[in-house]
């Protein structure tokens, strides 16, 4: 495991609240994202959807916002071939 983090460019983002999708969004070319539209108070859980990466992180919306969250993933380690 490195102790470095790189952007996770260009990515599926979305947005669950009880295991139902209420945003979707793209990562721009430095990792960024956000969400637009409406959302209740309430816990939800952040998570990529891509082939090179995964993860996924509880948030809490308050005040029916989403400020500064700190997003990291982990890249997919694809299996090594025996010949």
């Amino acid at each position: 495991m490195s102790n470095f983090t790189i952007p996770v460019k260009f990515e599926e983002i979305i947005l669950i609240k009880n295991e139902d999708i209420v945003l979707e969004t793209t990562s721009d070319h430095n990792g960024n994202f956000h969400f637009l539209g409406k959302l209740a108070n309430g816990e939800y859980k952040i998570k990529v959807k891509s082939e090179k990466y995964f993860g996924e992180k509880k948030i809490l919306v308050d005040r029916y916002e989403i400020l500064n969250v700190i997003f990291l993933v982990e890249k997919r380690i694809e299996p090594t071939r025996r010949n």
